[in-house]
């Protein structure tokens, strides 16, 4: 068996050949040393932890001046690199105990791996910055593990509802519906939520964690690798746990018979639970802007990525460039085909106006969800603060394409009618286009609905102020088309609608890149944010 020593800053694997320090090789499944190049397999090591009493193990605290984040290893390491906050800075290191995982997702991506999956989907993202891609910026990659609750249990309950048989015979028809109690049992297993706070429980959904090759837990395996200490009480998911034990009741229950309705009571105090610590891995890589920080997370088992890439302030405004060449270009082809009237124009520029409300008021919508952490359970309860995530939910924002439906399905029905009055393809058209059309104050009428549905809240009081503005210029197009006017003011309102319209999607860049960075976390004595 190989030795160990406890020095004063944690636990120490030592090569049997040489003495030196061993880490686990993810390649190869087994302990490496780098000074001989020998391997040994995790069975050949001894695990003093294992014996614990308290249940706790040493583990080497690492700390970052800056943000306060802490991660643990049982090897004596030194990292000049925090993936909270993205500061080049020595973490402060110190001894100290923490629980004694029981199972634990090996490693199975290597770093080589996880920088080639980054790079493939740095390369899709168009508009990213460049140094997203830089080698500097991909070294930064750090392996670590994320606790998680793993859950076990059963529960005991009924099943009340109705059922409808048919059946029939040579003369008739028949329909039976009778009443029906089913009392039985449902086991849960292998289910897992994020017992991180600092981890984000969004985050660690799209990861797609599973335990199907889960281990158990030998100290060994933090050889060269970084650990969180799980900071939640298992029993925040326990209302999680009982709506996925009754669907999965309901899934077998509707598998072994039909049924027309049907509702799952659980008998009080029959959910019995065990739990466990299981620990995920993960290449967490953060790269700072300033005040704002961009996480990238590899799934180290299954090597799925999360990275959300902000849009390159040059790279938007070529965007913005050819879109509006593009936009021209279409005006101008279809003044080939048809004498766009001054009243159609201005229709459309607040169909456009209306459109552009509604994409601001949806990334607004996910942005203040985001900042607000409303979808994240573990931080919200750690805060508590699950009254103000209830209130802050009920959230506005609407499709870009209800604009669209809305004055299409309108004008199509007005189109429909006035071609069976006209029976004319020319006087239909002309109907249209005409000064006096009933087309333009339809879709007028049709885009202030929608930007209305939309709604808007922005914390920033520019915001609000083009928000108002818009609708004002709308409005006041509206009215000009009820009176006569001269074809100068729908230009000018034409001009003054895409205008406030170009201003606000301006705007949507430096929204985005708020969307997908977060600021420079600050965590307090135990590794949560605050």
């Amino acid at each position: 068996m190989a030795d160990f020593d406890r020095p004063t800053n944690g636990l120490r694997f030592g090569c049997p050949g040489c003495g030196s320090g061993l880490r686990y090789d993810i390649g190869t499944g087994k302990m490496r040393c780098d000074s001989c190049g020998s391997a040994y397999d995790l069975g050949q090591i001894d695990d003093p932890s294992r014996n614990a009493a308290d249940g706790l193990m040493d583990a080497a605290e690492y700390r970052c001046p800056q943000c306060g984040a802490a991660v643990h290893t049982s090897q004596t390491a030194v990292t000049s690199f925090c993936s909270y906050c993205g500061a080049d800075v020595i973490l402060d290191q110190k001894l100290t105990r923490i629980r004694r995982p029981d199972r634990i997702v090996p490693f199975r991506v290597t770093r080589e791996q996880c920088e080639e999956i980054y790079r493939k989907r740095v390369k899709e993202a168009r508009y990213a910055p460049e140094d997203f891609a830089a080698q500097e910026t991909v070294e930064h990659f750090r392996p670590v593990y994320i606790p998680f609750w793993q859950y076990k249990g059963q529960a005991q309950g009924v099943t009340r509802g109705t059922a409808t048989h048919y059946h029939s015979d040579a003369r008739y028809n028949y329909t039976d519906e009778y009443a029906f109690d089913a009392v039985g049992s449902v086991a849960v297993s292998d289910v897992i939520y994020d017992a991180s706070v600092s981890f984000e429980d969004e985050t660690a959904q799209q990861l797609g964690f599973s335990v199907r090759n889960a281990r158990p837990f030998h100290a060994a395996y933090l050889c060269g690798f970084y650990a969180e200490a799980p900071d939640t009480d298992p029993g925040l998911y326990r209302h999680g746990l009982t709506d996925y034990a009754r669907k999965a009741w309901e899934k077998e229950f509707d598998r072994q018979c039909k049924y027309s309705n049907a509702e799952v009571d659980f008998f009080d105090g029959s959910f019995s639970t065990e739990t466990a610590m299981t620990l995920m891995p993960v290449w967490l890589l953060a790269h700072r802007s300033g005040q704002r920080v961009v996480y990238t997370a590899v799934n180290g088992d299954t090597g799925d990525i999360v990275c959300d890439t902000p849009v390159s302030n040059r790279k938007f405004g070529i965007l913005a460039a050819e879109l509006t060449v593009l936009a021209l270009a279409v005006l101008v082809l279809l003044s080939f085909a048809f004498i766009l009237r001054p009243r159609l124009l201005a229709a459309l520029c607040g169909l456009t106006a209306a459109v552009a409300q509604q994409v601001v008021a949806h990334v607004s919508k996910n942005l203040r969800i985001r900042q607000n952490r409303e979808n994240d359970l573990t931080w919200l309860a750690a805060h508590d603060r699950g009254k103000k995530a209830k209130r802050l939910s009920r959230a506005s924002g609407c499709h870009w394409y209800i604009p669209v439906l809305i004055a299409g399905g309108v004008a199509g029905v007005g189109a429909v009618f006035t071609w069976m009055d006209s029976y004319n393809y020319n006087q239909f058209l002309g109907s249209l286009i005409s000064e006096h059309a009933w087309l333009p104050p339809v879709v007028m009428v049709c885009a202030l609905i929608s930007f209305l549905i939309a709604g808007y809240r922005r914390q920033n009081p520019a915001d609000d102020t083009l928000c108002v503005l818009r609708f004002l210029s709308m409005a006041l197009t509206l009215a000009a088309m009820f009176l006569t006017v001269e074809d100068m003011i729908y230009y000018l309102c034409s001009f003054l609608m895409l205008g406030l319209a170009a201003l606000s999607l301006a705007r949507l860049n430096g929204a985005h890149n708020a969307f997908v960075s977060r600021p420079v976390p600050f965590f307090g004595k135990e590794g949560s944010e605050t």
